[in-house]
C-alpha cells in the first residue's frame, strides 16, 4: 500500500456515528505508508459534517453524477491528505482510467450494507442487486492493475438476502477469482478478505 492513493468506502459510518463511534483508519494508512486517503461515500447525511453542501445524488432512484462526482473538500489530517468525495462507489470507479501511469491504488470496501427489505424481493435482486454487484467487479478487474489491492470487509455482506441458488456468480469470491483476481490474505475470522490482480 506505500504511496498508494487508498479509497475508502466507510459504508455503515452513518449508524456507527450514531452510536457514538467512528472507525478512524488514517493512522493505520499513514503507518502503511498510504499517499492520499480518500472517503467516498453517496448519501448526503453520513458527510454533512464533512461537506456542508452535500445533496443527495440519487433522484428517483437515479443516479445524477454520470460524468461528475458530487461535492469534494479536502484537509490535512493526522499527517495525510484526506479527500472526502461524494458518489457511490461504483460511479467513483467508473471514472478512474485505467493505466500504468498512475499511483498504485487500494479499494477498502467496508461492508456495504443492502437494505434487507429490498433484497429480499426477487425482482430486486434480478434487476438491480445482481447487475449493480456484476458491474461493480467489472469496474474492479477494470481499473485495478497487479500493482493495486482491493480490501473486502465482511464480503458476505454484498450479498446478504441475494438467493445464491440463483445466482451463484454474485459471490464475491467467485465473481473476483473469475476476473482474475487471487485472494492474496484474509483473517482468522474470515470477514476480511484481500485480493490482487
Amino acid at each position: 500500500m506505500r504511496d498508494s492513493i487508498f479509497i475508502d468506502v466507510p459504508c455503515g459510518l452513518f449508524s456507527a456515528r450514531e452510536e457514538g463511534k467512528d472507525a478512524d483508519l488514517l493512522p493505520l494508512t499513514k503507518k502503511l505508508g498510504v499517499k492520499a486517503y480518500l472517503e467516498v461515500d453517496l448519501t448526503a447525511d453520513v458527510l454533512r459534517d464533512r461537506l456542508p453542501q452535500a445533496t443527495d445524488i440519487l433522484a428517483d432512484g437515479l443516479y445524477t453524477h454520470v460524468k461528475t462526482v458530487g461535492e469534494i473538500a479536502t484537509r490535512e489530517e493526522k499527517g495525510l491528505d484526506v479527500f472526502t468525495i461524494q458518489d457511490d462507489v461504483l460511479g467513483l470507479l467508473s471514472k478512474i482510467v485505467s493505466g500504468d501511469d498512475r499511483l498504485p491504488i487500494t479499494v477498502y470496501l467496508s461492508a456495504l450494507q443492502p437494505d434487507a427489505a429490498f433484497c429480499a424481493q426477487k425482482r430486486a435482486q434480478e434487476d438491480v442487486i445482481v447487475p449493480y454487484l456484476m458491474a461493480l467487479y467489472d469496474e474492479c478487474s477494470r481499473v485495478l492493475c497487479s500493482a493495486d489491492t482491493l480490501i473486502l470487509n465482511s464480503s458476505a455482506m454484498l450479498t446478504a438476502g441475494v438467493d445464491d441458488a440463483c445466482f451463484p456468480e454474485v459471490d464475491a469470491t467467485v465473481a473476483l477469482l473469475q476476473r482474475g483476481f487471487s485472494l492474496a490474505r484474509r483473517c482468522k475470522y474470515d470477514k476480511v478478505h484481500v485480493y490482487v490482480k
